[in-house]
């Protein structure tokens, strides 16, 4: 990989943990609880119910858009669209 895949990808898992952590509650959260736990206490339900499903949707619509461009652009052979 070159360098700047991988300053992409490093960005990319910064920007992950940012909108996982961030919301409109302030709630602390223990990342070995988030992962390891049953899933009955409220942070945990709070995370995987609330914030990863939108922050999942967030990269999953980013990715489209993106892939949606490259087609486009593929397509009508414009490489300044």
């Amino acid at each position: 990989m070159t360098g700047s895949i991988k300053g992409l990808l490093i960005l990319l898992f910064l920007f992950l943990m940012t909108g996982l952590s961030l919301g409109t509650g302030v709630i602390s959260m223990d990342w070995h609880t988030l992962f390891f736990s049953p899933g009955t206490e409220p942070q945990s339900i709070v995370f995987w119910e609330v914030r990863f499903p939108k922050t999942a949707t967030a990269i999953m619509a980013g990715i489209s858009l993106a892939l949606s461009g490259l087609l486009m652009q593929t397509l009508f052979r414009n490489p300044l669209a």
